[in-house]
């Protein structure tokens, strides 16, 4: 598993579910996706018409058909260790910011021959990025209220009220 540290509101059921779907699809890689009506800055996914994955595109080396594209990555991954370990080895720089994407082990799994996947989340809450104070208050705010149904469910369960 490859999680990413900012990401509060991820459910243990919800990588559970990640497992289960990289496990049955066959994939040495599988990438959690969530599909937004505006994906700005988001790396793209980049299906085939048979909706296989290809790859992942970052926005700023996205073309303007590739930009349209609404699924993103999420930056969670399921993989086979052995693969995983080599192809972050053969990783290149070759985009416009000359930087190392993780997301190109999607491509070099395709190039090798391997099936890779994409398991599509339902609440793009629960995969948002904390990344400004605005989106910490608005993940805090979200969570009291997670906390608070679950109090008052725990309430009723037992036959009382919360209060």
């Amino acid at each position: 598993m490859i999680l990413c540290g900012d990401v509060p509101l991820l459910k243990e059921s919800t990588v559970a579910s990640l497992i289960a779907h990289h496990d049955a699809s066959g994939a040495v890689v599988t990438v959690m996706t969530v599909i937004l009506d505006n994906p700005g800055s988001y790396g793209r996914i980049v299906k085939n018409n048979a909706g296989e994955v290809l790859r992942i595109v970052e926005a700023k080396d996205a073309t303007a058909g590739e930009k349209a594209i609404r699924e993103i990555n999420t930056g969670i991954y399921c993989a086979d260790s052995r693969f995983l370990f080599n192809a972050v080895g053969r990783i290149e720089n070759n985009n416009v910011q000359k930087e190392y994407y993780l997301t190109d082990i999607m491509e070099i799994a395709r190039r090798d021959g391997h099936k890779v996947s994409a398991f599509v989340v339902g609440d793009e809450t629960e995969v948002m990025g904390i990344n400004t104070p605005d989106d910490l208050d608005y993940a805090c705010r979200l969570m009291e209220g997670t906390i608070g149904e679950g109090l008052i469910a725990g309430g009723k369960e037992r036959g009382r009220g919360v209060f």
